[in-house]
């Protein structure tokens, strides 16, 4: 233990806690923004009845599992790219960020695809507990979801390159 003591630079005190701090500041306020659209729509909706009420909040939770999926691929990126930069390895970090992007096309374009072609299917499944799913709220999230689903690949790559 004393040897890794003496190999390991001392930190003042407080100094990592404030690198952590402005490293993690930008990351934490993407994901407030992100989250507070639904919020936002949320909150929009609720003046309208239950049901439409009830449909953006199937709605949401589709898009919000779409976002954490992509999440993994986020989290990934960002060690390749850190890493690339940290051994001052340019190449490598562009390489990362250009393979990111792409496979988050390839993957986001045929989920926008699914996500309008069968979102009411998706709110449909999401309902699959209740002995008889009510055709308003099914309805109202079906309509949420071919609004929203197309901005989410806009999303996804605004946040990979974020991620980068």
């Amino acid at each position: 233990m004393a040897a890794i003591q003496r190999v390991l630079p001392s930190p003042e005190k407080g100094s990592l806690r404030r690198q952590v701090m402005t490293l993690a500041w930008p990351a934490v306020i993407e994901n407030l923004l992100v989250m507070s659209v639904g919020i936002a729509d949320t909150a929009m909706v609720g003046r309208l009845g239950a049901a439409y009420l009830a449909g953006v909040e199937l709605g949401n939770r589709l898009v919000n599992l779409a976002l954490a999926i992509f999440a993994a691929i986020l989290i990934g990126t960002t060690a390749l790219v850190a890493r690339s930069i940290g051994a001052n390895d340019e190449k490598t970090a562009n390489e990362a960020m250009r393979q990111a992007l792409v496979l988050v096309t390839l993957i986001g374009v045929p989920l926008l695809l699914f996500g309008i072609l069968y979102a009411g299917d998706c709110v449909t499944f999401m309902m699959v507990m209740q002995e008889s799913p009510d055709s308003a709220v099914i309805e109202a999230g079906t309509v949420y979801l071919r609004i929203t689903i197309p901005f989410l690949l806009f999303a996804l790559l605004m946040m990979t390159v974020n991620s980068c």
